[in-house]
């Protein structure tokens, strides 16, 4: 589905809802001032006006006559009125009004003679009167001739005008017009807001990995655009490292298949002339380099495999003082060849939770950067215990310093220093780095007063 017909489709269906609640509204407005015309109305009005009347009528005869009641009658009256949303007076025999509660000019005409319903609820006439489109009602019943002698009570309600009801749908078709041309702005806006954020997104799938989209303001398209912008600097930062991981990989290769390019071409010449001294050393020499190609190869694909957003699973616990002091005596040739002395302090004994395997695989990277690069007679100490929170390793060596330039990159990829004195694929430390990470923990290098120093923290739960 396009975008503009999604719109067009939300836009309809808000009109269509506006027009429905349009309809209620009129429908239930209309229903409503019928129902107050309907004769089951007329007996509501019929016992409003006899409770009024036996109120007054009691009035009158605990105060010994009209007059004496005036004033409460005109007060009850007056609050009656308000109460019943009509105009309420008291008249004579000659139908001059006694008492009212509005002013004389307020006074209701005559009842007119378009009548077009009446009714008698027992003393109570009851008068449905349609004047000038205006639907009025008119009640009126004589007092007792005990409490007031030709005394009558009269109340008028003002009825629904039909003209107030054509300005009532006038005015919600207006209102029901101006929210479709709000709703059909605001659509607009986000249709506009969406193509420039597809236009952005298209722009980026064409390899223009630079470019962002441009979010101003706050809602729902700016939220989407900082969440895509975020995920394209995360994509283009893979792109990076992807690329320069298939430049290193292709320098690494090229060096190993060069030599026996070479090393081939000489036993060939050599062969064809008869001479097959020192061939078993040319061969020793592939030997060792294809080794370093299948070391390479091993090592690239664990990167890979850590680099991805695949979980290790950890559900396994052992002591890491322990796991490290085992891994030390793989070592052991290489310190004796050495001559090199090694310093533990493991004050750390309790377990932790982690993937056993992979950790090996980190410790014994770290042990065997400390044995290679430490020089001969040199020391080695080993460190282990805890800290809010996490268990740390730190091993350091006798190494010279190391420029901050080389700290910073010591754990990225086909990263080396004195690569000229070691060879190695220069991913040992970066694979260390994402294992540590993927069990939540964080691994630093610094230089030491003693040397060279790496510090691995894991979490203890």
């Amino acid at each position: 589905m396009r975008s503009s017909n999604l719109y067009i489709k939300l836009f309809i269906s808000v009109l269509f809802l506006m027009m429905g609640v349009m309809v209620y509204f009129f429908i239930e407005f209309n229903y409503s001032a019928k129902k107050r015309l309907s004769p089951e109305r007329d007996q509501n009005r019929a016992v409003r006006v006899q409770i009024l009347k036996e109120l007054i009528e009691e009035n009158i005869r605990l105060n010994d006559g009209f007059d004496q009641a005036r004033g409460e009658i005109k007060e009850i009256i007056t609050r009656t009125a308000d109460l019943y949303e009509g105009r309420i007076w008291i008249e004579d025999t000659t139908g001059a009004p006694l008492l009212e509660s509005f002013a004389p000019e307020d006074r209701p005409e005559k009842i007119p003679p378009e009548i077009y319903r009446k009714a008698r609820r027992g003393d109570v006439k009851i008068y449905h009167v349609l004047q000038d489109d205006i639907k009025r009602f008119y009640t009126s019943i004589p007092l007792d001739p005990d409490a007031g002698n030709g005394l009558s009570l009269h109340i008028f309600y003002q009825g629904m005008d039909d003209k107030y009801l054509s300005k009532f749908t006038i005015e919600l078709v207006a209102i029901i017009l101006i929210m479709a041309v709000l709703a059909l702005s605001l659509f607009q806006l986000i249709r506009l807001k969406v193509n420039r954020f597809r236009k952005s997104v298209l722009r980026i799938a064409d390899g223009d990995l630079d470019h962002r989209v441009d979010v101003k303001g706050r809602g729902v398209v700016e939220d989407l655009g900082r969440a895509f912008n975020g995920m394209t600097d995360k994509l283009q930062k893979m792109i990076t490292s992807n690329r320069e991981i298939t430049a290193n990989v292709s320098h690494e290769i090229r060096t190993p298949l060069a030599r026996m390019r070479v090393v081939e071409d000489l036993l060939r010449k050599q062969f064809n002339r008869g001479d097959f001294s020192g061939h078993e050393r040319h061969l020793d020499n592939i030997k060792e380099d294809i080794q370093i190609l299948d070391d390479l190869t091993g090592r690239l694909l664990e990167f890979v495999k850590l680099d991805s957003h695949e979980t290790i699973s950890r559900n396994e616990q052992f002591n890491p003082s322990e796991l490290i002091s085992d891994l030390l005596i793989r070592f052991d040739p290489v310190i004796e060849y050495k001559d090199l002395t090694v310093k533990k302090d493991f004050t750390f004994s309790s377990l932790i939770t982690g993937n056993r395997d992979a950790l090996i695989s980190s410790f014994l990277n770290l042990l065997d950067n400390a044995t290679k690069y430490t020089s001969e007679h040199g020391k080695i100490f080993i460190k282990t215990g805890s800290n809010d929170g996490f268990f740390e390793a730190s091993i350091t060596n006798s190494f010279k310093k190391l420029d901050q330039k080389d700290l910073d990159n010591i754990f990225n990829p086909f990263k080396r220093t004195c690569q000229e004195e070691k060879a190695g694929s220069g991913l040992g430390l970066a694979i260390t780095k994402k294992i540590i990470e993927k069990h939540g923990g964080d691994i630093t290098a610094q230089n030491s007063e003693e040397g060279f120093e790496i510090t691995v923290k894991l979490p203890l739960n």
